[in-house]
């Protein structure tokens, strides 16, 4: 039986198919897989890597170029700026004083006019006064106002030397009534209206309104711009 059995299984095993066996990699042909996969897994990373340094790169690259294209024009923009307020300060400089000077100008002619008209509204001015005061000169309300007043000055600044007489003609004498109360006033037909005297011994006080509008006179011509001025 066994003999018979063993028999059969050498049977079976010769009668089966030549490479049905199986067969197992060698430890060498294992490493060489191994490593070529860690070769291939390599490559990939590296790969990988370049593309992302190439993209990282081209970005950078591109991003500074935007960056420095901007601070150029950005440069240039501001020279511009400069060199174009740097012109416009120089012309608006020049135009300012041409408008300067044009001013000047205009300022010595209207001066020249205004002084001209200042010269010419005096001279008026004056020529009317004198005429007024001449017309003036034998108005009664004048002579009084005049009269009076010279009157009571003459009288005070005398006051020390002792009493006073005061001399009139004798139509002032009835102009003043009331006025020169309590002085010593006498009339002299000699003396013309508006003219007094006032004596404190041999001291006096003499005056007139024609005198003293006389010298007024005087006063305003000489004040009376020229011709030559005023041109």
């Amino acid at each position: 039986m066994n003999a018979g059995a063993g028999a059969d299984v050498r049977t079976r095993d010769a009668q089966a198919p030549r490479g049905s066996a199986h067969s197992f990699p060698s430890l060498a042909a294992l490493k060489r897989k191994r490593e070529q996969n860690e070769e291939e897994i390599h490559q990939s990373r590296v790969a990988e890597e370049f593309e992302k340094a190439r993209k990282d790169g081209y970005e950078s690259g591109y991003q500074n170029g935007i960056n420095a294209a901007r601070a150029e024009a950005a440069k240039l923009y501001e020279n511009a700026r400069n060199e174009g307020r740097e012109r416009g300060m120089a012309e608006g400089k020049a135009e300012a004083a041409r408008t300067i000077e044009a001013l000047k100008g205009v300022s010595r002619e209207l001066a020249r006019l205004h002084k001209g008209s200042v010269a010419e509204l005096e001279s008026f001015s004056i020529e009317f006064c004198l005429g007024l005061l001449k017309r003036l000169t034998g108005a009664n309300a004048l002579r009084k106002a005049f009269l009076a007043k010279a009157v009571r000055e003459a009288v005070v600044a005398l006051k020390p030397g002792g009493s006073q007489v005061v001399i009139l003609s004798p139509s002032d004498i009835e102009l003043l009534e009331g006025l020169l109360n309590g002085l010593n006033v006498k009339e002299d037909p000699l003396l013309a209206p508006g003219a007094f005297r006032v004596e404190c011994g041999p001291l006096f006080v003499e005056g007139s309104l024609s005198a003293a509008m006389a010298q007024v006179e005087r006063a305003m011509v000489r004040k009376k711009p020229s011709k030559a001025a005023s041109d």
